[in-house]
């Protein structure tokens, strides 16, 4: 099960979600953003993103790194 561990800033709108990872570039992350019942995988801006204390942060360059 996935905790929720991030908060974004989508539209204008709060929503949940869980931090997946970092772009090398620092620019952008990639999470997992709750809706009411269903979910979506997405980038967003580093800007509109706010973690959680205590996650580390995952460095990647690409999707398909994600396991």
């Amino acid at each position: 099960m996935k905790y929720i561990n991030a908060r974004v800033v989508e539209c204008g709108q709060p929503r949940l979600a869980f931090y997946m990872g970092t772009h090398v570039s620092g620019t952008k992350h990639y999470v997992e953003i709750r809706y009411h019942k269903r979910q979506t995988r997405k980038w967003i801006s580093a800007t509109k993103v706010t973690i959680d204390e205590g996650v580390p942060l995952v460095y990647i360059e690409k999707v398909s790194e994600l396991g």
